[in-house]
């Protein structure tokens, strides 16, 4: 992979985990109930992908399956408690926040889902290839 494909993959890299780390921060927005009356909550998904998507063209990141993983685990750890670990719950929670923070209020959660599922997959995805790319560094037994 040459520099200029691996520059564009590290700004979709950092754009998708900004897009998870908007989705936690629109999660725990949403809690707050006189903020989640007032104003959408759900435009805190696009803040974070625009933060990523800033961060990726300036900066490159070191270790991004420890990065995508982090954000990963943000989004479950806070899914799981805001939902009380009940599955349709967990559906209707994920489905709604991406409708809101898309933009797209008439969009089915079924189709909301089916997006958040694909973006979660694809931002593994995107993790796993430039990982996979890094050259190993061994130095004292330390990879």
């Amino acid at each position: 992979m040459n520099v200029k494909q691996r520059k564009w993959l590290n700004v979709l890299g950092s754009g998708l985990v900004g897009f998870n780390f908007g989705f936690v921060a629109a999660l725990l927005l949403a809690q707050w109930t006189w903020l989640e009356l007032r104003c959408n909550t759900g435009l805190a998904i696009l803040v974070g992908v625009g933060i990523g998507l800033g961060i990726g063209l300036f900066r490159t990141v070191k270790h991004p399956l420890v990065v995508e993983g982090i954000s990963l685990l943000a989004m479950l750890i806070s899914t799981l408690a805001i939902a009380d670990a009940q599955l349709s719950a967990l559906k209707i929670l994920a489905g709604y926040t991406i409708r809101e923070g898309l933009l797209m209020p008439d969009l089915s959660l079924q189709v909301a889902n089916i997006i958040f599922s694909l973006i979660t997959l694809g931002s593994l995805l995107v993790a796993f290839v430039l990982n996979r790319n890094k050259p190993l560094n061994f130095n004292d037994g330390e990879y």
